[in-house]
């Protein structure tokens, strides 16, 4: 979501109560750029028309849609950008990918999820796609945080360590 620009980056960042979105909007914020939380409680992911009108009047150059919710929500947003010619990226999954399909994947690989998360990040891409032709999605293997707590690798590097003492690694992990 890089491009030559004269003012600063303005980007809308749903899931600011999660692990990625907070970590991105301080490295926009860093690099000079402006993050805007997506507050659900004042601009509901059900109500479209406020969605498109706080995606209009955010003066957005970008949004990152980080946040789960229904894919409804994420097929407006997306359509509302395509419209407003905002960019527009999606946070998916490698879930998205069945575990009898071993990485690395190329772009080309068709997904083949088995559980219920990976079959919701799937369909959020494909409405996205659809909705949005030109918006970016990016598969996340592991979210990494900075310190231990939730759904992340150095959480469970944390209580590998503390249950086993030690934690294995390969030289052949990627």
């Amino acid at each position: 979501l890089s491009y030559p620009r004269t003012e600063p980056m303005r980007t809308l960042i749903t899931g600011m109560n999660g692990t990625v979105a907070p970590v991105l909007a301080a490295e926009l914020r860093a690099r000079g750029g402006e993050a805007i939380a997506w507050d659900r409680t004042a601009v509901p992911p059900s109500d479209e028309r406020a969605v498109a009108e706080f995606i209009r009047t955010s003066g957005a150059t970008a949004l990152v849609h980080c946040g789960m919710g229904d894919p409804r929500w994420a097929e407006h947003m997306a359509a509302c950008c395509a419209q407003q010619g905002i960019a527009f990226l999606y946070t998916g999954s490698v879930s998205v990918y069945g575990h009898h399909q071993s990485g690395p994947h190329a772009i080309d690989t068709v997904p083949e999820p088995q559980d219920d998360y990976g079959r919701y990040k799937l369909e959020c891409e494909r409405r996205v796609l659809a909705a949005c032709p030109g918006a970016h999605i990016v598969r996340l293997g592991w979210q990494i945080a900075l310190r231990p707590g939730g759904n992340q690798m150095v959480d469970y590097l944390t209580r590998q360590h503390a249950e086993h003492g030690r934690i294995d690694a390969s030289t052949r992990w990627l």
